[in-house]
């Protein structure tokens, strides 16, 4: 993995912080569509997956991925704990 600096990691977090907003945002339109159609394929097939993929408090029992998931991976890496890992290996 990559090492990356203090200033790298906030400009990342920012950076999954704002495609998190955008994907609330479309899930806001998603979930009208459904409202107004009554599609549940859609709310089946799309709308849960969104919500699974843009937050880890999504009402979905799942352990799959997600944004937030992503933002504490930045905050957690270490260069040493990386080092660490290669010599086990």
């Amino acid at each position: 993995m990559n090492t990356l600096t203090q200033d790298e990691k906030y400009e990342l977090v920012d950076a999954l912080e704002e495609a998190k907003a955008h994907m609330e945002e479309a899930i806001e339109i998603v979930e009208q569509y459904v409202q107004m159609t009554d599609d549940e394929n859609a709310r089946a097939y799309l709308l849960s997956h969104m919500k699974i993929m843009a937050c880890r408090d999504n009402g979905y029992l799942t352990h799959d991925m997600n944004l937030d998931d992503l933002i504490d991976r930045v905050w957690q890496r270490d260069p040493d704990d990386e080092e660490e890992e290669e010599i086990d290996d």
